[in-house]
């Protein structure tokens, strides 16, 4: 799943072929304080890093929708462990 967050960038999550957790892209180089954002008409409070650049976003959609799993060119999160955090 890809969602646009306007001015900050895309979230993409992914379940990779036969895991049962979501994963979110994330970007390590970027802040991991909180910044509310509208995501499908809700607002939430995402860690900087967890809202990527359109490249990084294109480049593990494109190696999802080849591969059935995530890049290990990016970093990735646990959905769960946002929650927690």
């Amino acid at each position: 799943m890809i969602e646009f967050a306007v001015g900050m960038g895309y979230y993409v999550s992914a379940f990779g072929s036969g895991e049962v957790e979501e994963w979110i892209a994330c970007d390590p180089s970027l802040s991991g304080d909180k910044v509310n954002v509208n995501l499908s008409g809700h607002r939430e409070d995402m860690p900087r890093r967890t809202l990527v650049a359109d490249e990084i976003a294109l480049n593990v959609a494109a190696v999802f929708y080849q591969r059935g799993s995530r890049s290990s060119e990016y970093g990735w999160i646990k959905s769960i462990d946002l929650m927690c955090a």
